[in-house]
């Protein structure tokens, strides 16, 4: 939207008729610029309020902006000419106000009447939009792109709201800039990264539960060998405890091994799946393989045809079957239609499936490794069983048996190790995740300070605008013009409030509110900084406990 001509009429600090036409600017660059309370705010809300019937700021109405310095014959309104997508509209709109009569009553008085709100709009035919001010209303907003919020939030945005926009949802700004800058593309590649994420996260998820398991199946094996330690240190071990530890360990790997089986049956679903999604494929391509065949075809006969021309009947008989094959031919091309696009989504699952794939063949390399150490393990279980009943019934070279549980103690006891150092690193984890939520909740705080010290400022800030009428009938002399009307005689100056806060106060207001700002912003940094590190301590942990 481009601006080309202001025209206003007894609208907000404007007594008269005032014109601003922005077309006689070199350039299409200007400045709005004036003194406190000279009207430069009125002209953004003049232009908002004719697009919109609301002010740039939100905080006042059209019926609120009718002059306290006009005449009461003055009619209040708005006519704004701009240009958008190369095409000139003109929208006229007044607010409903209080105006003298424009003829006498019978007792010849002057009473007031009531001027209803209206709005026209000229289209760039000339031509008037015929409709209610609803329709016109939404005629205009589809004509900009544009709401009123999100208007006042990006083309015109009204002294001290652009905090607004930064501070705003993220949803309400996502919508404001997706549809300034066109990006509903990246929107859509956005969502679908969200669901492939979806996906990988599930994996994640699956992951995380497997080896949770195999952590629990760890401790409860850790736990049979703390006890089969005790057992070794004793002078003459309970032999029925051996046994039963034994049988624990043993149980361990056997429910290890079911783990390992139940994932394989899953995996070779599966690749059942994948099996099916091959033979649709195949399928496709043997479609596409006989269209080229009948592609070939028609273009034989075709020029059989033209080499046969003076043969009319055989040349009939020809042109019949290659419509035939023409015929089979669309036929047989709907059928691959058809078939492509039923195989599009099963190309898509075809390409999960071909990851799944990658990742089974990884498990199932993981699972001989585990089934080996499993055999091994077992292998070494039912040697050590038959090296303790060798034992019981000899109960001979006790210092063989007590190297080999020591070497067995030393192994489980660098396992014991690693598992404690997991744990301390989780512990730590816990720890910054508790440091990130005190940054979190202080930050809050600190947002909640300033917003309440900003509209405290604004306030004040308004209060004191409203007060400089006041201020400057305070300086009118009888005699001497009015700095705004020019007038030499001043019957009805307006009246200070006493109320009104000081410049001063207004400026220890924003002193307060900046310097909470920047407490916000220490404490969004800080949170930040915790963040970031709980996300490095989280992520080296995952990598050390996989590998």
């Amino acid at each position: 939207m481009k601006p080309l001509r202001l025209e206003l009429s007894a609208f907000g600090s404007y007594a008269g008729k005032a014109v601003i036409d922005f077309s006689d600017l070199p350039g299409g660059l200007f400045l709005v610029t004036g003194d406190t309370g000279a009207g430069k705010t009125t002209i953004f809300d003049a232009v908002t309020y004719a697009l919109y019937d609301r002010t740039s700021g939100g905080r006042r109405d059209g019926q609120m902006m009718r002059s306290q310095y006009a005449k009461e014959d003055t009619d209040t309104y708005v006519d704004y000419t701009f240009s958008c997508q190369g095409e000139v509209y003109r929208v006229r709109r007044n607010p409903e106000y209080l105006r003298a009569s424009r003829r006498r009553s019978k007792d010849g008085t002057i009473r007031m009447v009531k001027e209803a709100s209206g709005v026209e709009l000229t289209l760039p035919d000339e031509q008037v939009f015929r409709g209610k001010k609803r329709e016109t209303d939404q005629k205009i907003t589809e004509i900009l792109g544009l709401s009123a919020e999100q208007f006042t939030q990006t083309a015109m945005i009204a002294q001290g709201d652009f905090l607004k926009l930064l501070l705003a949802e993220s949803k309400d700004r996502k919508k404001i800039f997706s549809r300034i800058f066109q990006t509903g593309i990246c929107a859509r590649v956005q969502e679908e990264l969200k669901r492939r994420s979806q996906e990988v996260y599930a994996r994640l998820e699956e992951n995380q539960n497997y080896v949770k398991t195999e952590m629990e199946r760890v401790e409860n094996t850790f736990h049979a060998m703390e006890k089969w330690q005790e057992l070794k240190e004793m002078e003459v071990p309970d032999y029925t405890e051996v046994f039963d530890t034994l049988g624990q360990i043993l149980a361990s790997g056997s429910e290890e091994e079911k783990g390992l089986s139940r994932r394989l049956e899953a995996l070779e679903e599966k690749t059942r799946k994948l099996t099916e999604i091959w033979r649709q494929k195949e399928q496709c391509m043997e479609a596409g393989k006989r269209l080229e065949e009948s592609q070939a075809e028609w273009s034989a006969v075709e020029k059989e045809l033209t080499v046969s021309s003076g043969k009319k009947k055989e040349a009939g008989e020809a042109l019949r079957l290659a419509e035939k094959k023409n015929q089979e031919t669309e036929d047989a091309c709907a059928d691959l239609v058809t078939v492509y696009r039923a195989a599009l989504p099963v190309y898509e699952e075809l390409h999960i499936l071909d990851r799944q794939k990658e990742e089974k063949e990884k498990l199932l390399i993981k699972k001989e490794a585990l089934q080996e150490k499993l055999k091994a393990q077992k292998k070494d279980l039912e040697q050590r069983k038959k090296d303790t009943e060798k034992i019981l019934e000899r109960f001979g070279d006790r210092e063989t048996v007590l190297e080999a549980l020591g070497r067995r103690q030393t192994d489980l006891q660098e396992k014991k190790e690693g598992l404690q150092d997991l744990k301390n690193r989780w512990e730590e984890i816990r720890k910054q995740k508790s440091i990130c939520e005190e940054a979190r909740l202080k930050l809050e705080r600190k947002k909640k300070t300033y917003l309440q010290l900003h509209a405290e400022y604004e306030q004040l800030y308004q209060a004191f605008l409203d007060a400089q009428a006041g201020i400057l009938a305070d300086t009118l002399q009888e005699g001497l013009p009015c700095p705004v009307c020019g007038s030499l005689s001043h019957p009805s100056p307006c009246r200070k409030e006493g109320s009104a806060p000081s410049q001063q106060e207004v400026e220890a207001a924003k002193k307060s509110r900046d310097q909470a700002e920047k407490l916000r912003g220490q404490a969004a940094e800080a949170y930040q900084k915790a963040l970031s590190g709980l996300q490095v301590m989280e992520q080296h942990f995952q990598e050390d406990m996989y590998n």
